[in-house]
This record gives C-alpha cells, structure tokens and sequence, in this order.
C-alpha cells in the first residue's frame, strides 16, 4: 500500500557523501585544470607585484562559494591538514542584512554524515601570504628521508644555505585539487605531511601534473619543515577553524549547499520523483505503439554496449565499490579501458586488456619486465570476486591473490591467449572440457628474491584497472616503492628458523594477499571506502625485530611443496591443486609442456561438426589440389580449424582472403622470420600451396611461439561464418 502522497513506490534516496561528488570528474569546475585553481596561490619570489592580491583571493574563494563551485581549502592544525569543502563569504543583500554573518567565511569540515555538515568559520588571516621566505627541503630530499625513516614527521628547520633546501613562501590556506580530494576525505582527521608526499604525491606524479600542483607540493614542504619553535611546528600552524554560534540564517544557507550538490536530500525530492515517474507512464501510455520500434531498434544496438551489459547489474555495483565510482559514467571516464572491454568481442577483450597492460609498462620505461594475463586469471577479475575464497587458495581472487602475478612464461602464455581468441573467434562453441583446459593457472611460485616482481605486476595492473586515490593502488604502489629501496636489507634478512629462508618471497606475497583479500572482501560489500593497513607495517616490523611470517596452514605448505621449495629451492613439477590451478616449477618450465598438451587436445577435441580428425586427433594429410606443395610442418593444433573453416557448405579459400586483403578490407599478414615480407597464408594454415608462390622463401618451419602473430591476425581478420 502506498500513502496517497506517494501513489507510486519509490526508492530511498542516496546518501549524501562529498566522496561522491570528488569521484565523478565532471564535478571539477576546472575541468582538470588545475593550474587555474592554484596559480594565485604560487607567490613570485622576486617581484611582489605580480603575485595575485590577497583580498583578490579572497573574492575568489567567495565568487567560487556563490556559484556553487564544488572547491575545497585546506588550513593546518596540529601537524594536520584539513578538508574544508565548499568554503563561501557570506555577503549582506539590499533585503537580506545579518551583519553578525557579513564578511565571514564558512565551510564544511571533512564528509557529511546522515546528509548533515559540520559548518566551522575559516579566518580570513588565513588568506595572507606569510611575511618572509623560508628555507625547506626539495620534494626529493623528502620523499628519500620518508624512504629511509619509517618515523620521520618533521624535518628541520634549515638555513638558506643548506643543501637540498630550496626558498619556499605560500599562505596559510591552500586549494585543493578535485582528483585528490578524495585522498584528503579518506583521513577523517587530517592529512599530516608524511602522508601527503608518501601516499598523495606519487597520484600527482602518475598524473603528470607536479607543475600546475607546485604551489600545493610547496604548501606541504614547509608543513613538514619545523620552524624552530616550540612544538615543533610549522610556520603554516593556524587555529583549528570552530563551528559559529548558531544561526538560524547560516544554518538555512549551509543546508541549501547540501541540496544543492545533492538535489535528493531536498524535501520534496520523494514527490518530485513521484511527478516525474507518473508524467513518464502517461508519455509511455500515449507513445508507446509510436514508439515500440525504434525503442526495440535502439535496445538492439546498445545490446553489449555498456558495462553493466557484460558484466550485469550485480557485478557493476561491485566493480563501482572497488574502484569508488558513483555510477558507469563516471566509470568510464576514468577508466576508459572498461567501455572498450564492454564494447569488445569476447575474442578481443583480454588482449585488449593484455593491451593495456603493455601500454602502462611502456609508459613506466619497464618493458623488460614480463607479464601476459591469461584467460583463468582474466575470468577471475571479470568475476569481481576479487578475494581469495580461502587463505590455502592458490588460484581463487585476483588484486587479493597476488600469487597469480607470478613468474609465468610469458611467450606460451601469449601462444594460448592466441589460440583462445582464434577458437572464440570461430564458428564453433568451445566445449565444456575445453573450457577447463582453457582456464587451468599456472602457478609460478616466489623465490626468497623474486617475490617483489608479483608486487611490480599487481602495481601495473592495478594503474590499468583502479582510479588514481584508490586505497588498494595506493597501497600496493607504496609497497612496491619502499620494498625497491629496501631490497639490501631484505637479501640479508634471515628467517627464524633458517630452514624456511627459501620460501621468503613465498611468505612476503602470503603476507600481502591476506592483507588485500580482506580488503576486497570488505569493499565488495561496502559503499564506503575500506581502509587499508600501512603499506610500510612489513619493513617497521622487520626493522624493529618484531614478527611478521604469517602462520601458513599444512594444506597450503603441501600445496605448494614448502618442505621441497625450502630443501631445494625448487619444487619439481607437481598435480598438486587448488580449484583450478597447475603448480610449476620456480622457473615456469613444466607450464610448457602443459600449455603445449592443453592445445593440442584442444585442438583435437573440436572437429569440424563437433566430431574428431582422422586418425583419432592424428595430423591428417593436408590433401589438395594436384600438384601443390604439401607442408610437412603444418601445425594442426593452431591452424587446423582455420583450414577447414566454412562459411555456409564451402570451405574458405585463402586466395579469398588475399583478395580481401589486396582490396585493403583486412591489413596486411604478419611479417614472415626469413625476409621481413608477409608470410605465406596458404602454406602456414592450409598446409599447402602452390609450388611457383612468390612467397616460396616463406615455406619454412615456424615453432609454435614464432605462430603467434598469425594467430593474432587470424583472431581479427580471417572470415567468420557469420560473414
């Protein structure tokens, strides 16, 4: 039953959170300018004629407020920087004069709780631009003494004569950019100076942006030099700002910013929504056999268009917990490799993730290090079950299993990912025992010394899939870091006992995954961010003698063969597994000989017709025209389906394809090994070709690993039944 205000049922409305509002980019009034909101804050050191006025500031900061710009501030207190959200000037009207408010700044310290603000008054002396300048360490100067001294919160005070120091003057208030205003929401008590250049820096660095935020990375070197004085304070010390004396006015202003950003907190939301959803089932009402086509048409060609078409309603709204987006929109517009994998074929979407990987690898100048996602670890992010199903799973989770970002060999991985989206690509549907074979992980388990290349890979991965400020990414790239120039104490770092030293690396990912399950366990089912512990515990800890080996169960210890990885350093090769794993050797080797038995069968299993080859899944005779050349090397594991592929009864030709590629409908073949030319078509998939081919250099032995550009173009562009 429903009261006769609501005739119709209608949602409870969403919480009010700034968190919100700083996770959809388009609440940016600069548009990600950023140089715009605080090039009045970066004071000339040499002509003070040309630093902007301060009563200009102040006018700013007012116009922003009574435009309902969404812009913070930040002042400190206590060695801590605050979020003040949506600081605004209260000015007298004609009609409207409260002169115990006029020329008074206020604003909303930190989130809303239960849709309600704490309004405090800022000073405005905190807009003045301090008297002289001070001498404080360089960026890098910091970052390298944070590095080395897990304590460190203060440094100084410095001369100007000092090294490293260079000659720094700001105010005592400073804005804050909308793509890290987050990161300051997420410390309900403040951001001290360590935080800001060990978790919020390195997002401005990956942002490329240190020039348009060199006023706030200025703000916050001073904030960690110590002025000298009692405390051990900085210059930029301030009062905290406190609530005003109530005021019925002020209070009516404050709630009328809160509907304002957020329209469903108003009173009359619930019967607005009401109106809007009666007018639109009487438009349907009158429209609707009009309409009836072009809405079937328009569902047709949105059909697989948008996340939640791939993934489903239920695995978006996890997907937007963990990445702490407000809806798909704004999705996409952080992470845009989401709305190409929606818009993809399901052959095209790893590699276009494997695409994106390769593309943050470059972008970092590490293309030496090796890592091709495979078809069981890509399920297992698109499941969003992104937590380990229990501490003795090998191959269950994904950011919150960092066993699967191992040292797998990366060629073979690549030759199955191409077989997989060969077979996709095909006419026929890959069959359940296929499918098994498909999605078996292999797992390359961490020497005492390697294990900070699972940490490297998830740290990529996690660029590609998670929006700068997301707790996780911040966690694992702080990690990564300050594992890198730890790396000398841990080589020396022994286990008690010493028994277990070979399984170091084995621990330190063990350590981690527990760490990073339970966070995804908690995020997947929380709207709020989930904190994460200090990326750096692991380092205190070993520092400060106390314990960190975590306790790991018997199960998991013969799993992965611990008493043999510890005896050896090496485990054989082994059937030991979990759900869906294969545990190789420390090098990768025994995942070739899998790889290379998974394909074949493969290939074996999937007949023309769902039936099997001749001779029982033997290489048959390639069979043909008289007189052509037969390869005695074709592989029919890779090319045996492409041979026989039909669209309707007949068979495609290659000398079809060629046309299609003379003609510039499909590009160019992959270059052959012998002269840089394009390889031979016919030879390599039908086995067979003419004995006069002008490509006669290229009917040579090709290894399996040498296919896998054919496959790849075979994967995009070799006619489908379906053309």
């Amino acid at each position: 039953l429903h009261s006769s205000n609501h005739p119709f049922p209608v949602p409870a409305p969403a919480a009010a959170l700034f968190a919100s509002l700083y996770g959809d980019a388009s609440n940016d009034p600069t548009g990600s300018n950023e140089g715009t909101l605080l090039s009045p804050f970066l004071p000339n050191l040499t002509d003070n004629t040309l630093n902007t006025d301060t009563n200009e500031i102040r006018n700013r900061v007012a116009q922003s407020g009574s435009q309902h710009q969404f812009i913070a501030v930040s002042v400190v207190h206590g060695g801590r920087a605050r979020l003040y959200i949506a600081p605004h000037r209260w000015e007298d009207g004609l009609t409207a004069n409260k002169p115990s408010l006029n020329n008074r700044f206020f604003a909303f310290e930190g989130e809303l709780i239960n849709n309600t603000g704490h309004t405090v008054e800022l000073d405005a002396g905190v807009f003045n631009l301090l008297n002289n300048q001070q001498a404080a360490p360089t960026v890098n100067a910091i970052t390298t003494a944070i590095a080395a001294d897990p304590n460190l919160q203060m440094m100084g005070p410095y001369s100007a004569q000092d090294a490293h120091t260079e000659a720094v003057k700001t105010r005592k208030v400073i804005a804050i950019p909308h793509f890290i205003g987050g990161l300051f929401l997420s410390q309900p008590d403040g951001v001290t100076a360590r935080f800001f250049l060990e978790s919020i820096y390195p997002v401005i660095e990956g942002a490329g942006k240190q020039t348009e935020c060199k006023a706030l990375l200025q703000f916050f070197q001073l904030m960690i030099t110590s002025s000298g004085g009692q405390g051990n304070l900085s210059v930029l010390e301030c009062t905290r700002p406190t609530p005003p004396a109530r005021n019925e006015n002020l209070i009516n202003r404050q709630v009328s910013i809160i509907h304002h950003f957020f329209p469903q907190t108003r009173p009359d939301a619930a019967m607005q929504q009401t109106n809007v959803i009666a007018a639109g089932i009487g438009l349907i009402a009158t429209q609707q056999q009009q309409q009836y086509e072009e809405v079937k048409r328009e569902k047709e060609l949105a059909k697989a268009q948008t996340v939640e078409d791939w993934l489903g309603p239920g695995r978006l709204a996890t997907l937007l917990r963990f990445t702490g987006m407000s809806n798909e929109s704004a999705l996409v517009m952080a992470l845009p490799v989401y709305q190409l994998l929606a818009k993809a074929k399901k052959a095209d979407k790893l590699g276009i993730l494997q695409d994106a990987i390769n593309a943050e690898l470059l972008k970092r100048g590490n293309t030496d290090l090796s890592f091709e996602l495979g078809p069981g670890v890509f399920e297992n992010f698109k499941s969003m079950s992104w937590h380990r199903q229990n501490p003795n799973s090998l191959t269950s989770g994904f950011f919150g299993n960092l066993f699967l970002f191992g040292n797998t060999n990366a060629e073979q991985q690549a030759l199955l990912n191409a077989q997989v989206s060969m077979a996709q690509s095909g006419d026929q549907s890959i069959s359940h025992a296929d499918a098994e074979k498909i999605l078996k992980i292999a797992i390359a388990v961490p020497l005492d010394d390697d294990s900070h290349l699972n940490v490297e890979r998830a740290d990529v991965l996690a660029s590609v899939l998670l929006p700068p400020g997301n707790p996780f990414r911040i966690y694992i790239a702080a990690h990564h870091k300050a594992f890198v120039a730890f790396q000398t104490t841990w080589k020396s770092h022994e286990l008690e006992p010493i028994s277990l030293q070979k399984a170091k690396g084995v621990f330190h990912i063990y350590y981690l995954s527990l760490r990073s399950s339970e966070y995804f366990r908690a995020q997947s089912q929380s709207d709020l961010p989930v904190s994460l512990p200090d990326p750096l515990e692991m380092f205190k800890d070993i520092r400060g003698g106390r314990p960190w080996v975590p306790i790991i169960s018997n199960t998991f210890k013969k799993l992965i063969k611990l008493d043999e990885l510890c005896r050896l350093g090496r485990p054989a090769a082994s059937d030991a597994r979990d759900d869906s794993s294969m545990i190789s050797g420390l090098t990768a080797a025994s995942t070739l000989t899998s790889l290379q038995s998974i394909l074949q069968q493969f290939a074996t299993n999937r007949g023309v017709g769902g039936g099997t080859r001749a001779g029982g899944g033997s290489v048959a005779s390639p069979g043909g025209a008289t007189g052509a050349a037969q390869s005695p090397h074709f592989n029919e594991s890779l090319f045996g389906e492409i041979k026989n592929r039909k669209i309707g009864s007949k068979t495609i030709k290659s000398r079809d394809v060629r046309m299609k590629i003379e003609s510039g409908d499909i590009p160019e073949l992959p270059p052959s090994k012998v002269d840089q030319q394009p390889m031979c078509l016919a030879w390599h998939t039908k086995g067979m070709c003419n004995p006069n081919c002008p490509r006669a250099a290229d009917h040579v032995e090709y290894s399996s690993a040498e296919y896998v550009p054919l496959c790849g173009w075979c994967s995009s562009n070799y006619p489908s039944a379906s053309e």
